[in-house]
């Protein structure tokens, strides 16, 4: 991402590493302007579509789990942190009759939402 820098004297932004003002067509600082603009603009697209599916395909990767997830663990609630349970954290899952990998551990931790549900589970 392209830092963004204000001229003093007329306030406008400008890209600091070329010095010019942003893309008439887009306002984009970082966009070179003229000819090149469509293919800047295209790039920038593309850019975007790649992030989207390596995420759905990071999130395709561990779907299995859901499927088959027995005997969860969550350890670090904590009863002063009663709504929140912030520091709550799975520790031990079984995917498929196995033990659940780091891996698979540290996916399900990233799921905010589950870790919650189930430290709810745990107190209640």
């Amino acid at each position: 991402m392209l830092l963004i820098k204000l001229r003093e004297d007329n306030l406008k932004i400008i890209n600091p590493f070329t010095g010019k003002p942003p893309c008439k067509r887009c306002s984009y600082v970082g966009c070179p302007g003229g000819l090149s603009h469509f293919t800047f603009i295209v790039q920038l697209k593309t850019q975007q579509r790649i992030r989207k599916f390596k995420a759905w395909r990071y999130q395709q990767r561990y779907a299995y789990i859901w499927d088959s997830l027995d005997n969860v663990e969550v350890d670090g609630i904590d009863s002063r942190d009663y709504p929140d349970f912030c520091d709550a954290f799975i520790s031990y899952a079984e995917v498929r009759g196995r033990p659940a990998t780091d891996r698979e551990l540290d996916y399900l931790n990233e799921q905010s939402d589950f870790v919650y549900e189930q430290a709810v589970r745990r107190v209640f």
